[in-house]
């Protein structure tokens, strides 16, 4: 197995790692207003990044969040569909290209699952926390600002 490209030592300068479901919003400005609130980039974790929903769809997401968003297809789980144990498509490479942004912004991980709990975004940050122990925020309808 490939050794991560960055040390555990590095994780004093890391930045915040949240997480986010989408179906606690309706809009992707809602989530653009976020990544703003934070400061962050919205990292989309999801297997196939399309969406019943037009707001939630990639070209959408990547329209109005411009360059705060970035696909990590690598950390899609698998098993999305049957509700089956959490299988990364390749977690080495998902995590390191989170890490890499961690050295210098703040990343929200996005899923459309609503409770964090029962969503792979939470297993992708206790995997990165776990090595590099950066602060894992799990954001909520609540914490989305309020648009116009």
């Amino acid at each position: 197995m490939d050794e991560p490209f960055l040390s555990p030592e590095t994780s004093c300068h890391m930045k915040t790692l949240y997480t986010f479901g989408y179906q606690n919003v309706k809009t992707a400005a809602q989530i653009k207003a976020l990544a703003e609130k934070y400061d962050a980039l919205v990292v989309d974790t999801r297997f196939s990044p399309r969406s019943w929903s037009p707001e939630f769809k990639q070209a959408t997401l990547r329209e109005v969040l411009g360059e705060r968003y970035k696909y990590a297809g690598s950390l899609g789980n698998k098993n999305y569909k049957s509700g089956g144990e959490i299988v990364l498509v390749d977690a080495l490479r998902g995590t390191n290209f989170v890490i890499s942004i961690l050295s210098f912004h703040s990343v929200i991980l996005l899923c459309g699952c609503k409770d964090h709990t029962k969503c792979h975004r939470t297993y992708i940050a206790e995997l990165i926390q776990s090595q590099w122990k950066c602060e894992v925020v799990h954001l909520q309808a609540q914490d989305v600002p309020q648009l116009p």
